[in-house]
């Protein structure tokens, strides 16, 4: 995208008149800053990757952070930047996030030199967060399905753990080995998910791979669907780290007919060729509109 960019700029540069002073002034943006209300809305985790710019209500294209901007202009002017995230963590699936607010600001803009700025968002008044898990109870809503069943997630604390623990005391485990192959967890919370956008918001520290999948109760014949929504990759233990991804669950739940509620569920399998592995968990959650 910044190639992309920086190609138009040339091109809007040639067809300048060589009379013209067409000096650019240099918006800087290293990162845009999440702020949340920790008990209501969870950490401040994000996988912003870009920013969207207006400056005067006219945009001023998509630029992958950090990013150096042009603009043939000077002096005051008001700026609006949209966060940006890979749904589904996909390159090419690259959007404004619908829950961030905007960020909105004011900058003196001078010619030859470069203003740096880190705008911050927050999370909308009309958005609700449902289905949250961040460890950091004693009781966790992720759990097997019977009691037969011995596979769950282990709560792993700061404490015992200070260099997997990113955020706040705890994150989950789930530990594969040859002798306990699967774990399979659920939630039982009857979530009522409308038909309008729909997020799950997930951090993972993993070298095995996992699933994360719907589970929805028709309300005519009372059955529940189990259907997986997308698989996610082990990492590499070399270069292992935390990430996040912004699940887009909206056209699941909108084309499901007649579903009395939700539930999600978590699944992993011992990866070929591995004898153990692991998946870390934190600030699960569920996002849609009010």
């Amino acid at each position: 995208m910044k190639q992309i960019t920086y190609i138009l700029l040339v091109t809007l540069l040639a067809l300048t008149s060589c009379n013209e002073d067409i000096t650019a002034s240099w918006l800087k943006i290293d990162s845009i800053n999440l702020n949340t209300n920790v008990t209501t809305e969870g950490e401040n985790s994000d996988a912003i990757t870009d920013a969207w710019v207006f400056m005067d209500n006219q945009p001023l294209g998509v630029w992958e952070l950090p990013c150096e901007i042009p603009i043939l202009a000077e002096g005051k002017h008001s700026f609006v930047v949209y966060a940006g995230i890979k749904s589904n963590g996909i390159n090419a699936s690259r959007i404004k996030y619908p829950f961030y607010k905007t960020a909105d600001f004011d900058l003196t803009l001078v010619k030859g030199e470069t203003i740096s700025f880190t705008p911050t968002v927050s999370y909308k008044s009309n958005k609700i967060i449902t289905g949250r898990e961040d460890f950091e109870d004693t009781g966790i809503i992720l759990n097997p399905n019977t009691d037969l069943d011995t596979s769950k997630i282990q709560i792993i604390s700061i404490s015992n753990s200070p260099n997997i623990v990113k955020y706040g005391n705890n994150c989950g485990k789930i530990t594969l080995t040859q002798s306990d192959t699967i774990t399979q967890v659920f939630t039982h919370l009857e979530l009522d998910l409308e038909k309008n956008q729909v997020f799950m918001e997930l951090d993972y520290y993993n070298s095995n791979s996992f699933a994360i999948g719907l589970n929805s109760v028709s309300a005519s014949t009372g059955n529940s669907n189990n259907d997986p929504f997308i698989m996610i990759p082990g990492q590499d233990e070399s270069t292992i780290k935390w990430k996040k991804i912004y699940l887009d669950l909206t056209s699941y739940v909108t084309i499901v007919d007649n579903a009395v509620s939700f539930d999600f569920y978590i699944v992993s399998a011992l990866d070929a060729e591995k004898t153990n592995s692991f998946v870390y968990l934190d600030n699960i959650k569920i996002v849609q509109f009010d």
